[in-house]
């Protein structure tokens, strides 16, 4: 079944969402109903998803289409132990920045240090138009930022494909990750945009591939000291800087 929402085909497709309250709930009850198969991950068995499964985690091959499983996991550390066997699809339904949170604790468990890179964050904001900062966070590395002005809502189920903005009518012709990605690079020596897909209303997710390799390299790598994630849609996104070093 395509998704009426978002166009995207979630058919068969398997999903992994790291959260399960409420927006965690949304995300698995629409791609259960579009056929894919799910992954909840939570620290609590009692979250609101977990009533969607029908059975605990095992693997892949143990779900079909339209069927869920619960994994009683951190979600951090949950989507940690699915890099080599991930999903095609990562929902994030977690406070905070989920890649970001991936990168640090992956670096932790290799035994590479990582800290908040608050400098380069200054740097990569400085290329930012100042209107479309809604944050930024020097302690954490982290930069959050919309073209949608605080104290607005965007409209119900808005598609993001058009080049105004319903609300504001403001022009859309460069999208948030766009300019997030060249904002990031400019301060990061190996950087990651993870586009947000819209996959139904108020259901957002971004491909596991790009992840994955960003942690691979971090975690293998020797040559980048700088390293920047950033997940956005069109009109919105996060960006988090981490300077590394080994233990």
């Amino acid at each position: 079944m395509r998704s009426e929402d978002s166009g995207i085909d979630l058919h068969d497709v398997k999903v992994v969402i790291a959260g399960g309250g409420r927006f965690g709930s949304l995300a698995a009850s629409h791609c259960i109903a579009n056929g894919s198969r799910v992954l909840i991950i939570d620290s609590d068995p009692g979250c609101d998803a977990a009533r969607l499964c029908d059975s605990v985690w095992i693997s892949w091959d143990s779900l079909g289409p339209g069927d869920a499983a619960f994994l009683e996991c951190d979600a951090v550390e949950g989507v940690l132990d699915l890099l080599d066997d991930g999903p095609d699809l990562l929902a994030p339904c977690i406070p905070g920045h989920l890649a970001a949170f991936v990168l640090e604790r992956g670096l932790k468990r290799a035994g590479r240090a990582s800290g908040p890179d608050g400098e380069s964050l200054k740097v990569a904001a400085g290329s930012l138009d100042p209107s479309v900062i809604v944050r930024i966070d020097s302690t954490s590395g982290t930069l959050v930022a919309s073209f949608m002005p605080q104290g607005m809502l965007c409209a119900e189920g808005c598609p993001q494909d058009s080049r105004e903005c319903p609300v504001t009518g403001r022009d859309r012709a460069v999208s948030m990750h766009g300019l997030l990605q060249e904002a990031c690079a400019s301060a990061a020596e190996r950087s990651t945009v993870l586009k947000s897909l819209q996959l139904g209303e108020g259901v957002g997710g971004f491909l596991f591939r790009p992840l994955r390799e960003l942690v691979r390299d971090a975690v293998e790598g020797d040559c980048h000291r700088k390293m920047g994630v950033v997940t956005a849609c069109d009109c919105h996104g996060v960006m988090t800087l981490y300077r590394i070093s080994d233990l």
